[in-house]
């Protein structure tokens, strides 16, 4: 430990300036989610994925008592300007919704969401501008291929996308600094609706992120970069994902991995109960602790020791999981996009330089008070 190194006594000192830690917040208000994605954490036969309905849902209380807690840091008052009110649950399936965006409003912060769209709430106007950022989770335009992952024979893609399009002429609206974009999920069967999804994202002003679909649940991953997969899950993954593609992709990231920092280390992830994860692509089986009782260091450290957090960086999952914006780890995009291929690429480049300047403003002097500005200008 450096002579510079401060003990850390509970989260609330997680970032005292001589250590400049702030990973993500990430609490995850839902622990469930209505479509039945085959290759989400949420699918993939765990524990936690099965509990009663009753224990889904994260208490007000309880999620007021946590961002209370939290905001008391140093690095949370300066450093995390907004929360991720999602891991792996559908946030919109939360009945208390509007009432997380309000305790976060009164405590100056801002609300990330990703949703499938499928349902919307009713979200009080006011509350609007509290939500800084929306992920729009797609994977076809059609119910041929949107049935295959989210839709089901329950959801129908047109009925999703008008849900989307009306929640967008609301924030539009009603808070017309917050981003939208659609994260279009590429797989080997809905490649053909590339252009087709893009010029959808450009029709409604809405950003484009496509990134190669991949299994999210970090067991299968390393069971997948470890050739430990399950030989019928295997078969399926190879149909439907470019497998051998992102088994490729995390044996690049291999040399070195055991010398890998993890940010997830930095990041404090909350599932619905209050249990404090390794990181986002792991659930309650591997707990590090309870966010309102363990201690800061205590939860980086049981992460680092953690068995499973080992085994992730040496086989190169750590690494391709932190960098999904390289092109090494992506696809070129699909023939026939004609101009708006070299606009895509612009815009794909800006959001991974964006990436790439704010980590390495974070690991340098001053930069987090050039961030601190940043956020203020984003804000005003």
């Amino acid at each position: 430990m450096s002579d510079t190194a401060v003990h850390i006594k509970s989260v609330e000192d997680a970032a005292s300036p001589a250590l400049g830690r702030a990973g993500r917040v990430i609490i995850d208000i839902v622990g469930v989610c209505q479509a039945k994605c085959p290759y989400c954490a949420q699918n993939s036969s765990k524990a936690r994925r099965r509990e009663v309905a009753g224990s889904a849902y994260m208490p007000v209380e309880l999620f007021r008592d946590i961002i209370v807690h939290l905001r008391k840091s140093v690095a949370f008052v300066k450093k995390i300007d907004r929360v991720y009110l999602y891991n792996w649950g559908e946030p919109f399936l939360a009945p208390q919704i509007n009432e997380y965006l309000e305790i976060l409003k009164e405590h100056g912060l801002y609300a990330v969401i990703s949703s499938n769209f499928q349902k919307v709430p009713e979200l009080r106007t006011e509350n609007l501008p509290v939500i800084n950022e929306v992920l729009f989770s797609l994977s076809g335009l059609t119910q041929e291929t949107y049935g295959r992952i989210h839709g089901g024979k329950q959801f129908h893609i047109d009925n999703v996308l008008k849900n989307f399009q009306d929640f967008r002429a609301r924030m539009k609206e009603h808070a017309p600094k917050s981003k939208l974009f659609m994260a279009w999920h590429r797989y080997t069967f809905n490649e053909h609706e590339f252009w087709p999804a893009y010029n959808y994202s450009r029709k409604h002003d809405v950003g484009f992120i496509p990134s190669v679909a991949f299994m999210n649940d970090l067991s299968e991953l390393i069971q997948a970069a470890s050739n430990k997969l399950p030989e019928a899950r295997r078969t399926d993954a190879e149909r439907d994902l470019y497998f051998s593609h992102m088994v490729n992709s995390f044996k690049s990231y291999r040399e070195g991995g055991a010398l890998y920092d993890c940010p997830a280390w930095d990041d404090v992830v909350v599932d619905e109960q209050g249990r404090l994860l390794i990181c986002c692509g792991t659930d309650a089986k591997h707990a590090v602790g309870t966010v309102l009782d363990t201690p800061y260091d205590e939860m980086r450290q049981n992460k680092i020791k953690s068995p499973l957090c080992k085994v992730c960086k040496d086989t190169g999952v750590a690494e391709w999981a932190h960098n999904n914006h390289h092109e090494r780890n992506q696809l070129p995009w699909p023939s026939g996009g004609g101009f708006s291929a070299f606009k895509l690429k612009l815009s794909y480049d800006k959001l991974r330089v964006k990436t790439d300047v704010r980590n390495a403003l974070t690991k340098v002097a001053f930069g987090e008070a050039i961030l601190d500005v940043y956020r203020k200008i984003k804000h005003s």
